[in-house]
This record gives C-alpha cells, structure tokens and sequence, in this order.
C-alpha cells in the first residue's frame, strides 16, 4: 500500500525509527543513564525519572527539520499539552484525523501523552513513542522489523477515538513537496542521520480500500459510519 505524505514527514519517520533503532541496539533498560544520553545529550538529567514522551516527540520532529533547513516552531520540551496548544497557536493543523509524519496526542490523568505516527493500516497506527512503560518502544511494527521495541499490538482506530485523541499535523510544515511512501519495515534505517530513502511496497488490495475510507473520512467518521 502507498500512503501520500511530505518530504518533511518522511524525515520525522526516519528520524523516530532511527532512534528506536538505535534504543534497541545499545539494548536499553528502565532509567538507563547511557540509553538517555544518546537521546537526549546533554539534557538526560531532564527525563530520567520523569515523563519524557513530550522530550522524545518534540527531539524527533526538531531534528528531522534541521535535516532539511526548516524551522520548527515546537520547541523541545517536555509538556505534551503544551506541544498541541502552542501548535494551535502558530497555525498548524490539529484535527482528528491521522496522517503518517504526525504527531498523536491524548489527555490523561497525569496531563497527557504523545508520540510520532510512522504507519497506518487496517488494524490502526504504527506508532514511536517514548516513555512508554519509560522505554522507547515502536508500537504496531512486526516483530521481524528492524525498528521493533516492547509491544507487537498497534494503535486501534477505536482505542485512539475512546482516548479522545487528536492529531498534530507538523509534517505539513513548510510545505515540502508531497512524496509517496510504501511499507516502512522494509526499508534500511541507520541511527545516525538516516541516510537511506529506500520503501518498498506491501500491502493488499482490501488493506488499500479500507485505508483510503478511514483517511477520506478521518477515524471517527469511518467508526461512526
């Protein structure tokens, strides 16, 4: 299956899939001040033992921008709220539908949680997110993936409408040129500054149909009908 995205999007979905790449390699564990410092730098003292999924989004989208001389307006931090209001607040599109190169974000007692969405297909969304039991794990991805970390169950269409989640459209900033994708797991991801651009296709013709009415209508539109 082919799914339209941005220049811009592809490198947020390298750029979160390098990470957890590279997560999975240095075989990190719970608050380990090594496996922190490779994503954070110097500012590793900011999550350990704190919530970090905010810190991991907001990395990854700013990093993928400096990759293609863009300005993200998202600065790095740890607020997942605050990522989606200030998001709101310089005109970036926020909506219920997902889109691959987006961010996700839901409310939760503790104030919320966010993560990259690097796939879609029937069963849901294939998310990177961080702090995720305080792991770095690639939600969705087949176990064979090379990016696979913690839980093999996607995002369901259904559990992301009962978390009242929304969908931050940075992938949108700076109007790159819109470009086709094909099955991520596929294709070679590198840790560093992902130089590969490599993406093969597969997926089936029912997946396709099924995909086209969930993003033609958004996930809660596709639900209710």
């Amino acid at each position: 299956m082919s799914i339209t995205t941005t220049e811009y999007g592809r490198e947020i979905i390298m750029t979160a899939l390098g990470y957890a790449k590279g997560w999975k390699e240095q075989h990190c564990v719970e608050d380990n001040k090594d496996c922190f410092q490779y994503l954070f730098d110097n500012d590793y003292s900011k999550v350990i033992g704190n919530p970090w999924c905010a810190f991991f989004g907001t990395r990854t989208i700013n990093d993928a921008a400096d990759r293609l001389g863009l300005q993200c307006p998202l600065p790095f931090q740890g607020s997942s709220k605050a990522v989606v209001d200030k998001a709101k607040q310089v005109g970036i599109r926020v909506d219920r539908n997902p889109s691959i190169g987006s961010l996700f974000w839901y409310p939760t007692s503790t104030g919320g949680h966010l993560g990259v969405i690097v796939w879609m297909d029937n069963s849901g969304l294939f998310t990177v997110e961080g702090n995720t039991g305080d792991n770095l794990k690639c939600l969705g991805c087949p176990r064979n993936a090379i990016a696979i970390l913690g839980s093999n169950a996607s995002r369901s269409y259904q559990s992301m409408i009962n978390k009242n989640a929304v969908f931050v459209h940075i992938e949108e900033l700076g109007n790159t040129s819109k470009i086709v994708i094909n099955d991520i797991f596929t294709m070679p991801v590198s840790t560093g500054q992902q130089k590969e651009r490599v993406l093969n296709a597969g997926m089936s013709g029912a997946q396709i149909l099924l995909m086209l009415s969930l993003l033609g209508g958004g996930i809660y539109a596709a639900t209710k009908s």
